[in-house]
């Protein structure tokens, strides 16, 4: 782990890349399921010969479709990327590296308990007034001294 990287700053990148590759993953199956389904509609049209009533729902359905396809798929997990709208909080997070690394014993429980501690001691003012005697590193405001947490994730 780096020297100037803590665990708070680990699970923030973590949960940017999780909501970029999201957004990533969901623009590209919106494009190719809107593309099948506009392949599918122009089948039907051909196959079916509507008439103007049957091809204004056919388009009204195929624009409200597309509408909700790239809303649930691609704009909300921009929204979550920008932090625009509420996304994984450090607990999901934590979770998350942990399930994924099955094999490191206590991942999940360890990284939970820190971000758990880092959470609960910000608001302590004890915990400020302690930081500088034990040379923690508080992970709102940098480095204090010699970091705590090294090793942990």
């Amino acid at each position: 782990m780096k020297p100037g990287i803590s665990l708070i700053e680990k699970l923030d990148d973590f949960i940017r890349r999780y909501h970029r590759n999201k957004a990533l993953r969901g623009a590209l199956l919106s494009f190719a399921t809107l593309t099948l389904g506009a392949l599918l509609l122009a089948a039907l049209e051909n196959v079916g010969r509507f008439g103007v009533v049957g091809r204004t729902v056919l388009f009204y359905a195929f624009a409200a479709t597309t509408l909700a396809v790239l809303a649930t798929q691609v704009v909300w997990p921009l929204l979550q990327w920008v932090r625009l709208s509420r996304g994984l909080s450090h607990d999901e997070a934590a979770r998350i590296v942990g399930e994924h690394f099955p094999d490191v014993a206590n991942l999940s429980q360890r990284g939970l308990r820190s971000v758990t501690f880092h959470q609960g001691a910000r608001g302590m003012p004890a915990y400020h007034a302690l930081c500088p005697a034990l040379r923690c590193r508080d992970p709102l405001h940098g480095v204090r001294g010699r970091r705590h947490d090294a090793g942990v994730l």
